[in-house]
């Protein structure tokens, strides 16, 4: 069990974040690994709690749709799915339901990321040997935006992973 600022996590928890990170990236998590998670996720919930971010169970069920959509299936066959496990819908609504603060914590923390062509640029030339190795060297100009992105993806984890360092650094955190 841990305690982040006065909120308890129990093992039991900590489970749901292993068995949520397993079947994300299809690769074993270590149970330090799922606990760390587990204490991120808290922290920045509670911020998001701070910050008067939060979800309701409509946006949540929008948001899923959505992305289930794209997958070609539908909420019923979702939520079919769910039971047939014998799992609660509500409670993975729930779970969905911080999934979704915790996107949207990551856009206000990282929202002004930007990176400049000449950022981009430099970076193209430092790196296009390692880029393009054993391949033709493909033109800056052809590639600006995918390199942009990529770049400013970059960026965002790493003011994000920051900024959860920081608020793990002002936490109350104890393990038990």
């Amino acid at each position: 069990m841990v305690v982040v600022n006065d909120e308890y996590f129990l093992q039991g928890d900590v489970q749901q974040v292993k068995a949520m990170l397993e079947a994300q990236t299809k690769k074993q998590v270590g149970e330090d690994a799922a606990l760390e998670r587990a204490v991120s996720d808290v922290l920045v919930l509670q911020e998001a709690q701070r910050r008067g971010i939060s979800v309701t169970d409509e946006e949540a069920e929008q948001h899923l749709e959505q992305v289930i959509a794209k997958q070609g299936l539908t909420l019923e066959k979702v939520k079919g799915d769910i039971t047939s496990k014998g799992e609660s819908y509500e409670k993975s609504l729930e779970n969905y339901k911080d999934l979704v603060i915790i996107e949207r914590v990551i856009k206000d923390v990282t929202s002004d990321i930007e990176v400049s062509d000449e950022e981009a640029r430099a970076y193209y030339d430092a790196k296009k040997d390692v880029l393009f190795t054993g391949a033709v060297v493909m033109p800056y100009e052809n590639i600006a935006g995918q390199l942009k992105l990529a770049l400013a993806q970059q960026k965002q984890q790493q003011e994000f992973s920051d900024f959860v360092n920081s608020l793990k650094e002002s936490a109350d955190i104890e393990y038990l």
